[in-house]
């Protein structure tokens, strides 16, 4: 580390660490954008997978949470959530997936 500075090395050069992306994700959230609701689905569902599913606002505050099976239909619309932004975190026995949603009742 020059200068003792966490982001140059002795070359003095600035790394820039980029984060993978999976694109062959587990679980599959759609439609996104949506006015209604959701589907979320196992790519590929083993015998039995319970989905627990929380619904986060751009504040981080807990909007909605629920467990399924397999595969899963949230009608966001029956919410009374305002347009806009929210994460849904999906977890199941060996799999963690936070997802960005767009949310608009128009």
């Amino acid at each position: 580390l020059v200068d003792g500075s966490a982001f140059k090395d002795d070359d003095g050069l600035t790394d820039i660490l980029v984060p993978e992306i999976n694109t062959d994700s587990d679980i599959k959230v759609y439609p996104n954008p949506t006015s209604d609701h959701i589907v979320i689905s196992l790519n590929s569902p083993e015998e039995y997978q319970q989905l627990d599913i929380k619904l986060y606002n751009m504040n981080g505050m807990l909007v909605y949470q629920a467990i399924e099976e397999n595969n899963a239909l949230v009608n966001l619309k029956d919410l009374g959530l305002s347009n806009g932004i929210y994460f849904i975190r999906i977890e199941t026995d060996n799999i963690i997936e936070t997802t960005k949603i767009m949310f608009s009742s128009y």
